[in-house]
């Protein structure tokens, strides 16, 4: 005789809640950082396009014709290096704001006068005769 393979325990995974919740928290981060990304740009444009353009020209000055791959790659290892400066400026702005927001949720997560109001607010009757919580 054959025996049917076991059921999966659906306790095992984590509720369609939870999951939601995690995904909230990626979005919200995710669109901290291209906020403070355009934020950053805003505030640093001209700067962002002098060090490309100073990069772009120097770059022009160290390989002045690309014949091959190898210069090419040459090429645009240099502009990278060049910028690094600026883009690690960018970043750290960038993910200052994002901890800046999850520092600021978290806080508010934790107030305990919004967490006694909540179950202030819970433990009142509702319309309709019903209890709270």
């Amino acid at each position: 005789m054959i025996e049917a393979p076991g059921r999966i325990s659906p306790f095992t995974f984590p509720s369609d809640t939870s999951f939601r919740f995690v995904l909230l928290i990626v979005m919200v981060l995710s669109a901290s950082l291209f906020c403070f990304d355009s934020i950053h740009v805003n505030l640093h444009g001209k700067e962002m396009v002098q060090v490309l353009s100073d990069c772009f020209a120097e770059a022009n000055a160290q390989i002045p014709e690309v014949q091959s791959m190898e210069d090419n790659t040459r090429r645009v290892d240099f502009v990278s290096d060049c910028r690094a400066g600026f883009e690690r400026s960018r970043a750290a702005f960038m993910s200052g704001g994002a901890l800046g927001v999850a520092v600021g949720a978290g806080y508010l997560s934790d107030d305990p006068d919004a967490q006694a109001e909540a179950a202030v607010s819970s433990a009142r009757p509702r319309p309709g005769g019903t209890g709270g919580g």
